[in-house]
Parts: structure tokens; C-alpha cells; sequence
């Protein structure tokens, strides 16, 4: 069964525009290189602000952390990291679908 992550990342206020600059020129490509491409990479517009959320499936747990620890010791990836640093925080959630969610039509 396929799972699902949801990151929340909250960016230092007006540097939202920065961030995102910075990971389609540095991070982007690696990323998906190791990840696939996000189902979904947005931004917060009403409400809590200054927010960057993604969507990722995997085939699994063991799935994630495979691809997630390639990523981690790719140095174009470390690089990215110290030269896009300004996330406020992060939280992280593992989600499994439900017979309702349209994602499971792409299974």
C-alpha cells in the first residue's frame, strides 16, 4: 500500500519569493532526481502565511527511506541545503489514503 508525505515547511516572512528561487535553480531537479516529482508543491496564500507545503507519494516505508537517504548523501542536495536555508521550521506527516481520495484512481 502506498503512502503519502506531507511536508510543511514555514518560511522567514518575505522570503517566500527567495526560497522558491532557490529550490527550482538548486533543489528542484535533485530532488526529483531521487524522489520522483511531487503530486502536489504549494504555497499558502489565506491564513497561516509564508508556507510551503508538498505532496509525495511512496511505494512504502522502506520505499522512502531508500530514495530519501540517496538524496541526503547526493552533494548537490547537501549543497542546496546550506544555500537555502530559510525554513523557520518544518513538520512532517505520514499519511495512508482512504477508499475516498482520488489518488487511488491513479494506482
Amino acid at each position: 500500500m502506498a503512502i503519502y508525505e506531507e511536508r510543511i515547511y514555514e518560511i522567514q516572512p518575505g522570503k517566500l519569493s527567495e526560497y522558491l528561487q532557490r529550490y527550482k535553480e538548486l533543489g528542484y531537479e535533485v530532488q526529483t532526481q531521487h524522489l520522483g516529482r511531487p503530486i502536489g508543491y504549494f504555497v499558502s496564500e489565506i491564513g497561516e502565511l509564508n508556507l510551503v507545503v508538498q505532496l509525495r507519494r511512496y511505494e512504502s516505508h522502506a520505499d522512502r527511506d531508500r530514495r530519501r537517504a540517496g538524496m541526503e548523501a547526493d552533494p548537490a542536495w547537501i549543497h542546496y541545503r546550506m544555500v537555502n536555508s530559510l525554513q523557520v521550521s518544518q513538520k512532517n506527516r505520514i499519511l495512508i489514503s482512504t477508499e475516498f481520495c482520488l489518488l487511488n484512481d491513479e494506482e
